[in-house]
């Protein structure tokens, strides 16, 4: 069936077989990432009617993204890095690999556990000393969402190895931790009408659904004959390799990792309800960065990792044609979002605490931020093609350069613009990031072969 579908609404590519497979695995991504999503816009919606904007809001947000962010960082080093790496392993390194790399995870994870319960609430207080109740409610949530940093980083580890044996199915568990918040917030509010302002549910939520999600993932890492057992002991070589880009990927996940705590501290100074305002937006962009983002993502990288290390003309090609159709997939998806956002978020969110108000408001946000979908994807894309040559020195170059406009846009322009700051940087920072990798795809290839006509097949 994806085979059909594909071939039915990609006529442009039904001849290149390597197109199909892209496409049957992007459908098949995009079906299971929806599924997720939906989840995920349940809690949404669970959120919206039971806390609405408020400051709990607020600091469960800003302590999430904290908490996460490190996590967040090991998974796109692992993918961007261990996955090309994993294609030159034979069978059995690639067991002693992830044997190593489980163990590694371990460590680092265990080490964002306790700098999130330790050394963050101090961070807070520092970035924030204003907003006095935030900095309560944010450092008590930060310390009891602190186990979500190892069990975040297992789960990245974990996904990327079923990944590396393109097993999408996966997918699905991430919808475990919505699922999780959406059935305590019910529990606590609906049934037993418990405080009607608290973290609580929302702490528990987040706990049993991340433990949950490790175990759900450990079943099909198992049932897939992908190593569970930690090993200390490390390959010099391999992980000499590993980290000879895995130092650069992390430094221009950490740099793009910053968009959101940036963002935050934005709407921090704006004032209450921000943050949470910044965060219903952002949901319905994930929403809908989902579809296309996640499933055309995970689809593209197996397959470039593979065929880059055997004919990077070849997978140049695919993905160089692969962003013309991803642009031209965000821009119609821009131009819908931007006409139905208000019905959008008044359906999903306007009951309850959650009011006109707020609907306005993140409308509005929402419209400007759907400006960067196109940049976004297509930024993917080539960012994946990139990674596959294992160039990660011009990832991270490309990283700070985004990081450096998000920073210094929003310095000049949050007094005049507010929470739109957010998407106008974000929308700057992608389209620079487009520029920059097209331009490295063209110089490299020409620096390579001077003058010569470049190989076409």
């Amino acid at each position: 069936m994806p085979e059909f579908i594909a071939r039915a609404f990609i006529p442009a590519l039904r001849f290149y077989p390597i197109h199909i497979k892209v496409a049957k695995n992007a459908i098949l991504m995009a079906t299971f990432v929806g599924i997720v999503k939906a989840f995920g816009a349940f809690k949404e919606i669970a959120l919206a009617y039971y806390l609405g904007t408020s400051s709990v809001v607020d600091a469960y947000s800003l302590a999430f993204t904290w908490v996460t962010w490190a996590p967040t960082v090991w998974g796109g080093v692992v993918v961007f890095v261990g996955l090309p790496l994993l294609t030159t392993f034979n069978p059995e390194e690639k067991q002693r690999f992830s044997r190593e790399l489980m163990g590694m995870t371990l460590i680092l994870g265990l080490f964002m556990s306790l700098a999130a319960f330790l050394i963050f609430p101090t961070l807070l207080q520092i970035f924030v000393p204003q907003a006095s109740t935030l900095v309560d409610q944010g450092a008590t949530a930060l310390r009891c969402l602190a186990p979500v940093g190892l069990l975040a980083a297992l789960s990245g580890s974990y996904f990327a190895l079923l990944l590396s044996r393109e097993l999408h199915a996966n997918t699905l568990t991430e919808s475990i931790p919505a699922i999780s918040i959406t059935v305590v917030l019910v529990m606590w509010f609906g049934i037993a009408a418990g405080e009607k302002v608290a973290l609580a549910p929302l702490i528990f939520g987040s706990l049993i659904g991340f433990g949950l999600m490790v175990v759900a993932l450990g079943a099909l890492a198992a049932r897939n004959s992908i190593t569970l057992l930690p090993e200390f002991k490390f390959t010099p070589a391999t992980w000499r390799a590993f980290w000879q880009g895995g130092l650069f990927v992390a430094t221009s996940q950490l740099f793009l990792g910053l968009f959101v705590p940036i963002d935050q501290l934005i709407a921090v100074q704006i004032g209450e309800g921000a943050v949470a305002i910044l965060s219903y937006t952002g949901r319905i962009l994930f929403l809908v960065l989902g579809f296309i983002a996640v499933a055309i993502g995970r689809a593209l990288m197996p397959t470039l990792s593979s065929l880059s290390s055997r004919d990077w003309y070849a997978a140049r090609r695919l993905a160089l044609q692969w962003s013309v159709v991803m642009f031209a997939v965000g821009a119609v998806i821009t131009f819908i979002g931007w006409i139905l956002a208000p019905f959008g978020v008044r359906l999903l969110f306007e009951r309850g605490a959650f009011t006109a108000q707020d609907t306005e408001t993140v409308s509005l946000v929402l419209r400007y931020s759907l400006l960067q979908v196109p940049f976004y994807i297509t930024n993917i894309v080539l960012s994946y093609l990139v990674a596959s040559r294992r160039q990660h020195a011009a990832m991270a170059c490309v990283a700070l350069v985004m990081v450096s406009i998000k920073c210094a846009g929003s310095a000049l322009l949050v007094n005049s613009l507010g929470l739109l700051t957010v998407a106008a940087t974000t929308v700057t920072a992608y389209l620079v990031s487009c520029f920059l990798y097209g331009a490295w795809i063209f110089v490299s290839d020409h620096l390579r072969f001077g003058a010569q006509k470049l190989p076409h097949r």
